[in-house]
């Protein structure tokens, strides 16, 4: 790593570098940092194509570009509102080949990549249970997980009834489930999905984005919340304090909070058509992952009873424990 002067901005450069994490002071003109600006910047560098390595600049203000071989960041870009003295930007920026996806959020913890979600709520009757899981895992499931821009989707059920689904996608970027591709997906049912679709029950479903992770990986089993509340006057800072402290609680591994996007979710498609119930009419979805079946129900109470504070501008409230039985990782290839 090098560090030069240009221009009166600061640059540092990772070269051939597959992983590397680097602190540097932000908006530095003729040596002096200006109030309002932010007092430092967290880069995380991923190259995904180790076989293509990309040199990294870092420097101010604001651009994302490629110039000469270089992916070139301007932090200042990301700084969309005034930040006091104390504040500091987190960026996490993945590059892959041809391409860069970056998300910044504020504070000094729940740094995320900006993915995207999609996730499904579905009973069926005990008579079409099997029929269900086969159609979800021979066939509906893989036509999306190996499509372009899915990361991988697991299958969980209640813990008190088998027939009660909950399956969540991942996915590289809100965008994907707004694609053409993904579009065309949804607008042409596979005859298995025309004569199941209609026995559905209780079904839900909701598009958009990760907004917020706390812990890190994936337990067997979950807690998951949707939630009602006004997006516009939520204090990130506060539900990340909060939500830290949760991680406390015996077998919590980690916590994700996703947005709704109702303009994706109420996107008509064929599909839909052959669903009767309303989708999507939440704003918020928290997912607990857990270790062990007590640590879900622990969580589940424990969470619940602080949402209030968390959220005063909370409305309705859904809560359930459920656990994983199958998952797909697009990686692997179908076969």
């Amino acid at each position: 790593m090098t560090q030069r002067r240009c221009s009166g901005t600061r640059q540092t450069v990772l070269r051939r570098s597959p992983i590397g994490l680097v602190r540097s002071d932000a908006a530095v003109r003729d040596g002096t940092r200006h109030r309002g600006e932010p007092a430092g910047l967290v880069l995380l560098f991923l190259d995904r194509s180790p076989e293509n390595h990309r040199d990294l600049i870092f420097r101010l203000p604001p651009t994302i570009s490629m110039q000469g071989g270089y992916w070139t960041f301007r932090a200042t870009q990301l700084c969309t509102r005034t930040c006091p003295d104390t504040c500091y930007l987190a960026v996490f920026l993945m590059i892959t080949v041809g391409r860069v996806v970056c998300r910044w959020t504020e504070g000094t913890s729940g740094m995320t990549h900006n993915y995207g979600f999609l996730a499904i709520w579905c009973d069926v009757a005990s008579e079409d249970l099997s029929d269900y899981r086969n159609w979800l895992t021979k066939e509906h499931i893989a036509d999306r997980t190996f499509s372009q821009g899915f990361l991988g989707v697991r299958l969980f059920q209640a813990f008190d009834d088998r027939r009660s689904h909950f399956i969540l996608y991942a996915t590289a970027s809100p965008a994907v489930l707004s694609s053409p591709v993904y579009q065309a997906i949804i607008d042409n049912p596979s005859p298995w999905t025309q004569a199941i679709m209609p026995k559905f029950k209780n079904f839900d479903r909701a598009i958009g984005s990760q907004h917020l992770k706390i812990g890190n990986g994936f337990g067997a089993y979950i807690t998951v919340w949707r939630l009602q509340v006004d997006l516009s006057q939520v204090d990130w800072r506060n539900v990340s304090q909060h939500l830290n402290r949760v991680l406390d609680i015996a077998g919590v591994v980690s916590v994700r909070v996703y947005e709704v996007d109702d303009g994706v979710t109420d996107r008509p498609s064929v599909e839909k058509t052959m669903r009767s119930s309303d989708e999507g009419n939440f704003d918020m979805l928290i997912v607990a992952e857990l270790m062990f079946e007590d640590a879900a129900i622990a969580i589940q109470s424990h969470l619940s009873d602080l949402l209030p504070a968390i959220f005063p501008c909370l409305g309705q409230i859904d809560v359930s424990c459920r656990k994983m039985f199958y998952g797909e990782a697009p990686h692997e290839g179908p076969t």
